[in-house]
């Protein structure tokens, strides 16, 4: 028997994948650099919580 899958969900997103609040910690545009990691304006790391990969991943 197959597990049925939501169709969709949704994700409050901040400080619930990642610890901050998008619109005042963090300066736009986000860029990617050269060893794979997000970046900010003033190269701040973009960073999620550690269990988000995965549990996107399972979604």
């Amino acid at each position: 028997m197959a597990v049925k899958k939501p169709k969709l969900i949704v994700f409050d997103l901040d400080y619930t994948l990642w610890p901050f609040w998008v619109d005042t910690h963090v300066s736009p545009p986000f860029r990617k650099v050269s060893n794979g990691s997000i970046v900010d304006n003033y190269g701040s790391q973009i960073k999620c919580y550690p269990q988000v990969p995965d549990a996107l991943k399972k979604s």
